[in-house]
């Protein structure tokens, strides 16, 4: 699903630069912010505005994903998740208010939240069942390359609060890591703290060359 064609050849994808996805994280603070109020304190023209800017952002494949990630991690410190197609009643019809391709995009994105909300850390998780999380996302990217569902499964993981963990990380994993990262020297010493940064980071210079290509 390439969003933009009129893209150039050279040109990376805009949210894996990180100066442009803290401002897509500031867009979806305020949509939750005005989402949040009660219905006659909310702007709703500025709210449009805000929605159309922040959808306008998703240009390639990859955007979906960190989108996403930026969503669930809105949710989680607002307490809101931005709805990035509002109507002005909710019992309108969406597809009176946003054309066919806006709704597809819609659809992607709920799939998406979906599969990345069952593998970000939640409030209240132990870091243990966040750890088994990392380890079976791990299984799942080797195991399935070629799918979208495990690539977001492990990003959505590296993500959450996993990078904040510094037990060691097991050598069978952590030679996994490694070959993530392209870093074949190192296939011990990893914690789960420094391999989900690292395998993060490894993830969206992917979709940046991918992008650029």
């Amino acid at each position: 699903m390439k969003r933009n064609t009129k893209t150039a050849a050279n040109s990376a994808s805009p949210l894996t630069n990180q100066d442009t996805f803290v401002k897509l994280k500031g867009l979806l603070y305020g949509i939750a912010n005005i989402q949040s109020r009660p219905g006659l304190e909310r702007d709703f023209c500025d709210l449009l505005d805000l929605c159309r800017i922040t959808r306008a952002m998703i240009k390639e494949d990859a955007d979906v994903s960190l989108l996403c990630v930026a969503m669930l991690e809105v949710n989680r410190f607002a307490e809101h998740m931005p709805n990035l197609w509002p109507t002005i009643c909710d019992e309108e019809e969406l597809c009176d208010f946003y054309t066919s391709e806006e709704l597809v995009l819609k659809d992607t994105i709920e799939q998406t939240i979906k599969s990345l909300a069952l593998a970000c850390s939640i409030a209240g998780d132990s870091f243990e069942a966040t750890r088994e999380r990392f380890r079976d996302a791990l299984e799942s990217f080797f195991d399935f390359r070629d799918s979208t569902e495990s690539y977001r499964y492990l990003l959505g993981v590296c993500e959450g609060e996993i990078a904040d963990d510094e037990k060691p990380l097991p050598q069978y994993y952590s030679i996994m890591v490694a070959a993530i990262i392209g870093m074949k020297a190192r296939t011990v010493g990893w914690t789960y703290g420094a391999a989900a940064r690292g395998i993060s980071r490894a993830l969206r210079a992917c979709e940046n060359e991918k992008a650029a290509a």
